[in-house]
């Protein structure tokens, strides 16, 4: 994918039904601005203006004139990339997903400490290990 993402400068997605596409998380991770429909999780990833530009969906002109605003204006294409590659690297790396699972895992461990006596154990033993 990173030949197809160095060849464009900009990645629209047009989408009226979306959860949360990789597409986009894959061109910010390389510096590509996004153009999007504001469906779905992608408003979790773009945020307009800072990483690329948001329009409503099943408007053809919206999504175009987005697309223009990021081919007019190369330094401004150039902020959105560097900006949307951030994003990626802080946000949405192996790492950062990690942590968040880790996180995640580590609060419904501590939820369940603290809801279990002392006395009990956090698994009791199988029948076949009492005997």
């Amino acid at each position: 994918m990173r030949r197809f993402f160095e060849s464009i400068d900009v990645l629209a997605v047009s989408s009226v039904a979306e959860g949360t596409p990789l597409s986009i998380v894959e061109a910010m991770g390389a510096g590509v601005p996004i153009v999007a429909t504001a469906v779905g999780g992608i408003p979790e990833q773009v945020t307009d203006g800072a990483n690329g530009y948001l329009v409503e969906p099943r408007d053809p002109a919206a999504l175009a004139g987005g697309i223009g605003r990021v081919l007019g204006d190369p330094e401004n294409a150039a902020r959105l990339g560097r900006a949307g590659r951030g994003r990626a690297l802080r946000e949405f790396s192996v790492e950062a997903m990690t942590d968040k699972i880790e996180t995640v895992y580590e609060a419904a461990l501590a939820a369940d400490a603290a809801r279990r006596p002392a006395s009990r154990p956090a698994m009791a033993p199988r029948a076949a290990e009492r005997t």
